[in-house]
């Protein structure tokens, strides 16, 4: 649900009465992708209930007046969710964006074209009452206000072919986050995904990287394992340890999914290598289940063997 594609049915107005609502009367909430929303904004717990952040939101705007903080938060939170990350990074560069194009992009980034045709104008004015972007309804224009880069990546990174340059900036956002260690898990892993270790591994930050893929009966790509040892040789000059290692491709059944994470919180679910470098259309998305997958890693990573 947190890396869902949602488009609130309630307007941005509604959406803040809900939150009232929930603050004043016992029991009610909202329902459908209106409450996910509010849920990936922040304001609400996954069980339904106000979150802290949606108490104080609500004293900001009622008790306290403090309008500027109200925008902020607002702001921040509103940029952050799926949905608008998925538009941001499509329509990012583009002048004199249409909403026919905005249609598109969410089309091409997973949702339902009957979802969109319903839900878009309302997110387009949710987007523009919090300076996401500029809506003109008259003449169907948008203009960003925002780009998609931020601090931390995104936790919703949408890929596609018509974006090369983005695709991979976004691969080495995620690499540059990693704290520690860099421990990525992917059944075909291939040796183009090290020239992006290379970029962004560095010792401020990195102090050890740990990769565990699978190899059928001819045995890894001989290509792959003589570029991995020049970087192993280079890296470890500079006090990064780098270790690859596989499985066998029948001691590999029970995962599927490829992941990167850290030694801290960070775990990104992803598409193949092949599929960012292409353009393939797909996804990253930021994963709760750290600690969860850090044990399967450990374990696979165990069982593995050097190439």
């Amino acid at each position: 649900m947190t890396n869902q594609l949602l488009l609130p049915k309630l307007t941005w107005p509604m959406l803040l009465d809900a939150l009232l609502k929930m603050r004043t009367i016992e029991g009610f909430t909202v329902t459908g992708n209106d409450l996910l929303f509010l849920t990936q904004l922040g304001f609400v717990e996954g069980d339904g209930s106000l979150s802290e952040a949606g108490r104080q939101l609500c004293d900001l705007i009622h008790v306290r007046k403090e309008a500027d903080s109200v925008d902020s938060i607002t702001h921040d939170a509103v940029a952050s969710v799926p949905a608008t990350q998925a538009l941001l990074q499509s329509l990012m560069g583009l002048k004199d964006i249409t909403v026919d194009q905005a249609r598109m992009a969410l089309v091409f980034a997973g949702l339902s074209e009957e979802e969109v045709d319903a839900r878009l104008t309302n997110f387009l004015m949710v987007l523009n009452s919090n300076c996401v972007i500029t809506y003109n309804r008259k003449n169907r224009s948008i203009r960003l206000l925002i780009s998609p880069k931020q601090a931390a990546a995104p936790s919703h990174i949408y890929i596609d072919r018509t974006r090369p340059y983005s695709n991979d900036l976004w691969i080495r956002e995620v690499l540059r986050e990693c704290r520690g260690s860099i421990m990525w898990l992917d059944k075909y892993f291939q040796k183009e995904a090290l020239e992006w270790i290379w970029r962004e591994a560095t010792a401020d930050n990195i102090g050890r990287i740990e990769i565990v893929s699978t190899a059928d009966d001819d045995g890894t790509d001989p290509l792959a394992v003589a570029d991995y040892k020049r970087l192993k040789k280079e890296l470890e000059a500079k006090g990064i340890s780098v270790e690859w290692r596989v499985l066998k491709r029948s001691e590999s059944h029970d995962f599927h999914d490829r992941w990167i994470l850290d030694d801290v919180d960070l775990c990104y679910n992803l598409p193949s290598i092949n599929s960012i470098k292409s353009g393939q259309r797909s996804e990253l998305h930021r994963s709760p289940n750290h600690a969860e997958i850090r044990a399967i890693f450990t374990e696979y990573f165990a069982k593995a063997r050097s190439v």
